[in-house]
Protein backbone atom coordinates (compact mmCIF):
# COMPACT_ATOMS: atom_id res chain seq x y z
CA UNK A 1 0.00 0.00 0.00
CA UNK A 2 1.89 3.12 -1.00
CA UNK A 3 0.92 6.16 1.72
CA UNK A 4 2.45 8.96 -0.21
CA UNK A 5 4.42 9.83 -3.30
CA UNK A 6 6.34 13.07 -4.08
CA UNK A 7 8.54 14.41 -6.87
CA UNK A 8 11.39 16.67 -7.20
CA UNK A 9 15.09 17.47 -8.35
CA UNK A 10 18.00 16.00 -7.49
CA UNK A 11 19.77 19.32 -6.37
CA UNK A 12 23.73 17.62 -5.44
CA UNK A 13 25.64 14.65 -5.55
CA UNK A 14 28.52 13.77 -3.55
CA UNK A 15 30.77 10.61 -2.36
CA UNK A 16 32.25 10.21 0.96
CA UNK A 17 33.02 7.81 3.97
CA UNK A 18 31.28 6.89 7.00
CA UNK A 19 33.40 7.12 10.56
CA UNK A 20 33.48 3.60 10.75
CA UNK A 21 35.12 4.22 7.33
CA UNK A 22 32.45 2.75 4.86
CA UNK A 23 31.87 4.28 1.22
CA UNK A 24 28.68 6.27 0.91
CA UNK A 25 26.64 8.45 -1.84
CA UNK A 26 24.95 11.59 -0.82
CA UNK A 27 21.94 12.55 -2.96
CA UNK A 28 20.26 15.77 -2.07
CA UNK A 29 16.96 16.61 -3.66
CA UNK A 30 13.66 18.55 -3.53
CA UNK A 31 10.56 17.12 -1.83
CA UNK A 32 7.39 18.53 -3.86
CA UNK A 33 6.29 22.47 -3.25
CA UNK A 34 9.03 22.48 -0.27
CA UNK A 35 11.73 24.76 0.26
CA UNK A 36 13.92 22.32 2.33
CA UNK A 37 15.87 19.46 0.90
CA UNK A 38 15.70 15.68 1.84
CA UNK A 39 18.92 13.71 1.36
CA UNK A 40 19.51 9.94 0.43
CA UNK A 41 23.02 8.36 1.79
CA UNK A 42 23.42 4.50 -0.31
CA UNK A 43 26.03 2.76 0.75
CA UNK A 44 28.55 1.02 -0.46
CA UNK A 45 26.77 -2.38 0.03
CA UNK A 46 23.50 -1.35 -1.95
CA UNK A 47 22.92 -3.21 -5.12
CA UNK A 48 22.60 0.19 -6.81
CA UNK A 49 26.21 1.98 -5.31
CA UNK A 50 28.72 1.18 -8.14
CA UNK A 51 26.18 2.32 -10.78
CA UNK A 52 25.38 5.59 -9.17
CA UNK A 53 28.96 5.78 -8.82
CA UNK A 54 29.33 5.88 -12.47
CA UNK A 55 26.61 8.86 -13.18
CA UNK A 56 27.80 10.26 -10.38
CA UNK A 57 27.18 14.16 -10.80
CA UNK A 58 25.45 13.66 -13.93
CA UNK A 59 22.39 13.16 -11.57
CA UNK A 60 21.88 16.61 -10.77
CA UNK A 61 18.95 18.18 -12.27
CA UNK A 62 17.35 14.86 -12.99
CA UNK A 63 13.53 14.19 -11.50
CA UNK A 64 13.20 12.06 -8.58
CA UNK A 65 10.19 10.60 -7.44
CA UNK A 66 9.93 9.39 -3.78
CA UNK A 67 7.24 7.05 -1.96
CA UNK A 68 6.39 5.80 1.37
CA UNK A 69 4.98 2.11 1.43
CA UNK A 70 3.71 -0.46 3.36
CA UNK A 71 4.86 -4.13 2.82
CA UNK A 72 2.72 -7.09 4.19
Amino acid sequence: MILSEKAGIITNYSEGKTKAGKKMIIISHTVGKSDSLQKIFVFEDDENFDGLTVVGTDLIGSKISTKVEIHE
